[in-house]
């Protein structure tokens, strides 16, 4: 039984998809000099796999200057993630054209919202786009 989603849904997906591809090459490279598994022992795959979960874990937490100014720490963020939904249009190459689209991220402010907009769909893809739900309550107008 397949899950319906909504195009963005699906797109969302994969990008997410991608990006953790994408991490997982640099990874790689960065332990054994190749961009693939090819030839790696099963211990060594595991350590990739070991190390993409610890930095993705480094990327939930707030790092914080130390008070003495000469090491960071890091603390568990104090305040809980919002759910934005942006509503706009945007260039869809398969149509080779615009059409309306929607892209839901969760946030623990409306900045951080906006960047992981462009980090997970390209801000330049969309011709028009904006804030239009805030943990699913309708705005009065949205923010662009």
């Amino acid at each position: 039984m397949s899950k319906y989603q909504t195009n963005s849904q699906a797109w969302d997906e994969v990008t997410a998809s991608f990006r953790k591809s994408e991490k997982m090459t640099e990874i790689t490279l960065d332990l054994y000099n190749q961009e693939n598994f090819i030839g790696l022992s099963e211990d060594q795959r595991n350590e990739v796999y070991k190390v993409y979960e610890h930095l993705s874990y480094l990327e939930t937490i707030t790092w914080q200057r130390g008070s003495d100014g000469v090491h960071e720490v890091y603390s568990e963020p104090t305040e809980t993630k919002k759910k934005y939904l942006f509503q706009g249009t945007r260039f869809v190459p398969s149509y080779g054209d615009f059409d309306y689209d929607d892209c839901t991220v969760e946030a623990y402010n409306e900045e951080e919202a906006w960047k992981l907009l462009d980090k997970y769909t390209k801000m330049f893809t969309w011709s028009r786009v904006g804030i239009t739900h805030v943990d699913d309550v309708k705005l009065e107008e949205a923010i662009v």
